[in-house]
């Protein structure tokens, strides 16, 4: 196997031990697609373990600015559109495919969560963390509906982009059952024409 499959993973081990020494100086970001093109996302941080961030206030600000989408031709960070929801938790996400290390002295992580979502168009969503972001993150996607373990997981620094691929749109029922009908119908106006053709000879 190549070594730089292995890379990232060498990376994330080098940010694990970081974190166990000094809190958890990298954000998590689980990201959620939908069948309709829509990603949901949420993107926490530890305010009070991280020297990087001082308070409620700054952790707000770093969450707004750590992720970029590309889309339609042009990079544009995450929420900008709709907005992005903020609440505060102790827990982390039991979804998370990393163990995450107590904070120092054995206190509770104190977390900051952004909640948002986007719409895609197109097959991929292309996400990126923008140069000279002092932040790290480990971000992982969910199965179509957020039930379930990670799929994918990685670890990511200033500079990274990475690809993930979106669900094919699941036709609605009634769009199924509104073609069935005029498939129906046509069919049956096709068969009753030859049937009066048949008779006219």
């Amino acid at each position: 196997m190549s070594i730089l499959r292995w890379l990232p993973w060498a990376v994330l081990g080098l940010l694990a031990g970081r974190a166990d020494a000094h809190g958890l100086q990298f954000l998590l970001a689980k990201v959620t697609p939908t069948n309709d093109g829509r990603v949901l996302m949420e993107i926490s941080a530890d305010f009070t373990a991280n020297p990087l961030i001082a308070d409620v206030k700054a952790a707000e600000v770093v969450i707004a600015n750590i992720l970029t989408i590309h889309s339609q031709g042009e990079s544009r960070l995450v929420g900008n559109l709709q907005g992005i929801r903020f609440a505060r938790t102790r827990d982390i996400d039991p979804t998370c495919p990393v163990q995450i290390p107590p904070a120092p002295g054995g206190a509770p992580h104190e977390l900051l969560t952004g909640y948002l979502e986007e719409s895609v168009t197109g097959p991929n969503l292309e996400l990126g963390i923008p140069r000279g972001n002092p932040h790290d993150v480990i971000l992982w996607t969910m199965p179509v509906g957020g039930t379930g373990a990670a799929q994918k997981k990685y670890a990511m620094i200033a500079g990274d982009t990475i690809t993930l691929p979106m669900p094919p749109p699941r036709m609605n029922g009634w769009k199924v059952g509104v073609i069935s009908s005029s498939i129906v119908l046509i069919l049956a106006g096709i068969f009753f024409a030859w049937r009066r053709c048949l008779r006219k000879r």
